[in-house]
């Protein structure tokens, strides 16, 4: 007699199957459900719809979450799908339910207006096969000596209030990371979210430097490493400063060693190469191409301004095609103005990358690209990708 058929079915959850997901979490126990709580509770209508599952007879056999973040790029700003609590029950893998959401992800971040798709994961082979290729990210590691390190009594520090302090902090942060490709543009509901529970950050390990009562500087970590540092121009001496006091907290610790999180052009980053810092290259940053048209159109303001104040002999124009990744666009350049379409367009000098080596290209990441176009396009290419510091704070996972 044939057993029972199983009922399938893939889609977002409904605002009433929220105990599903509960459920789900508890049975894996890996991560306290408060965390998941903190992101979920009191979820609006609809909301729901961006956990996408494969269902097997009414219960959740493969799960993702779905983010529509929004991230900066030079002056220009683009919608970025996210994805996190990604898992398949153990009765279930090697059905193909993973590769099926992920296939489900790409049509909803399409839907979103996305330009391309972040994910931070260390299960590479799983996501290359939907489409995503690993972008190089660097942390550094370093002695715990807070002797070392050169604090200024300029400034003062103390410990951050939530309370009085949020508003100033995200100010910093939007300051110091207006120029980073990568990172992420917070609103308040993320600051809100990120204090109500967080894994990589913990409050009497969140500090704050202070000159003449105004907060110029920060930095947060988990009391043994540092996640994230931000400080306005002219105050880099009070990040250094901040960076002692975690040293200091970390030495009481008993660690002795502590990882940084720094933007790789990060003047500190010279500083801590004379205290025995080696360079951990991380490849858990993966990047996939949702719609390069969309790609490339939330580059246009950069791209203006780039030809605004370029002091090239003359003007920079011509038609770059761009194809990686099985996408194509072209963007033009004429008068200092930028247009793009879809495919390669007559007449545009092409451009063929890995996606890799397109993402490197456009966030200035300094990785040597092989062009082999004619010398007008080579100055256009230099004008419009310049050498940037792409960064993505880790502290933003979800």
């Amino acid at each position: 007699m044939a057993g029972k058929r199983e009922s399938v079915e893939a889609r977002g959850l409904r605002d009433d199957e929220a105990h599903l997901y509960t459920d789900m979490i508890n049975e894996r126990r890996h991560t306290p459900i408060e965390y998941y709580r903190a992101f979920y509770d009191n979820l609006g209508e609809g909301d729901w719809n961006n956990s996408r599952a494969v269902l097997v007879d009414g219960q959740i056999a493969s799960h993702v979450r779905n983010y529509d973040r929004v991230v900066r790029w030079g002056s220009g700003t683009m919608h970025c799908g996210g994805m996190g609590d990604v898992g398949t029950h153990d009765d279930h893998r090697r059905k193909g339910y993973g590769l099926l959401l992920l296939n489900d992800a790409i049509e909803q971040y399409e839907g979103w207006g996305c330009g391309l798709s972040m994910i931070l994961s260390g299960v590479f082979e799983f996501y290359r096969a939907g489409g995503w290729e690993r972008f190089p990210t660097y942390s550094y590691s370093v002695d715990v000596r807070p002797d070392w390190v050169k604090a200024s009594d300029d400034y003062r520090v103390r410990r951050f209030n939530r309370f009085q302090d949020l508003d100033r902090v995200a100010e910093i942060y939007d300051a110091y990371n207006r120029n980073s490709p990568l990172t992420l543009v917070r609103d308040n509901e993320y600051w809100r979210q990120h204090f109500s529970w967080t894994r990589r950050c913990v409050e009497h390990a969140f500090y704050v430097a202070e000159i003449d009562g105004d907060v110029v500087a920060y930095m947060r970590g988990d009391g043994v490493n540092v996640a994230e540092t931000g400080y306005l121009d002219g105050h880099y001496d009070a990040a250094v400063t901040l960076l002692e006091a975690e040293m200091r907290l970390a030495r009481s610790r008993s660690a002795r060693e502590m990882t940084i999180q720094l933007p790789p052009q990060e003047p500190m980053v010279d500083m801590l190469k004379d205290l025995r810092t080696s360079t951990r290259l991380g490849e858990t940053t993966l990047l996939r191409i949702v719609n390069l048209k969309r790609l490339l159109d939330g580059l246009v303001p950069d791209f203006e301004t780039r030809l605004k104040e370029c002091d090239h002999p003359t003007s920079p124009s011509g038609s770059l095609g761009f194809d990686s990744g099985g996408y194509q666009a072209t963007a033009t350049v004429d008068g200092g103005s930028v247009t793009v379409v879809d495919g390669l367009a007559a007449g545009a000098e092409v451009i063929v990358l890995k996606q890799r080596q397109m993402f490197g290209l456009m966030a200035g990441s300094g990785e040597p690209v092989s062009l082999a176009v004619s010398k007008q396009a080579r100055d256009l290419v230099d004008v419009l990708f310049p050498q940037r510091n792409p960064t993505w704070w880790p502290i933003d996972t979800v």
